[in-house]
């Protein structure tokens, strides 16, 4: 129940005014093109087309604006990755779903990716995200998706735990390689390989 209940703030937070909004796109732009030390409130503000005492009236300051912006962004992703999951009939297409749909959508948000180069910590390959809540969300997504998958009886019994740490781990590897590698046919195919063999290892004839 807590879980449910952090979510439910966290998607409240995640859905910012219009104005509030109109800001985090545009810092966000700007973050990615030059990182946090180089870009300035004047230029989210210039991207934008409204004033310094407006962007005041919704961030203390850069590094709040900042927080803020990186929040959005990452939990914007992972909203992205919840409704397309919702809208897959099979537990084998949710599963692929996991791996599929945030690369897709990072292949269409450049942003994000200028984002993620200049920050890693928001997305590191060992430890947590600097995003608070980021990781645990991702992690009872995927547990969700592996439990339904055993109790249908489509997938063989597993350790929720390890398989989604596995499951984690290439995720930010293939993750990571698509934003130092421009995404391409060939990239998008090694992704979606390396979850299907993920996926052959699930299902109940592998026992």
């Amino acid at each position: 129940m807590a879980f449910e209940k952090d979510l439910e703030i966290r998607m409240a937070r995640g859905r910012p005014n219009a104005g509030s909004e109109r800001l985090l796109d545009a810092a966000l732009q700007v973050f990615s093109e030059y990182g946090f030390r180089k870009a300035t409130l004047d230029d989210i503000t210039t991207r934008a087309g409204v004033s310094l005492s407006t962007l005041y009236n919704y961030f203390r300051n850069k590094q709040d604006l900042y927080d803020q912006a990186c929040e959005y962004a990452m939990f914007r992703l992972q909203d992205w990755t919840r409704e397309r999951i919702q809208d897959r009939d099979s537990v084998e297409e949710k599963f692929l779903a996991l791996a599929q749909e945030p690369f897709q959508y990072l292949n269409r948000n450049p942003y994000l990716i200028g984002l993620l180069q200049k920050d890693p910590e928001l997305l590191p390959l060992y430890g947590e995200s600097k995003v608070e809540g980021l990781e645990e969300e991702a992690r009872q997504m995927v547990i969700s998706v592996l439990k339904e998958g055993v109790e249908k009886k489509v997938f063989r019994k597993i350790d929720y735990d390890r398989y989604e740490r596995i499951f984690k781990l290439i995720f930010k590897m293939l993750v990571i390689f698509s934003y130092y590698e421009p995404p391409d046919l060939d990239s998008a195919q090694l992704y979606e390989e390396a979850f299907n063999l993920l996926l052959q290892g699930l299902l109940r004839g592998q026992d």
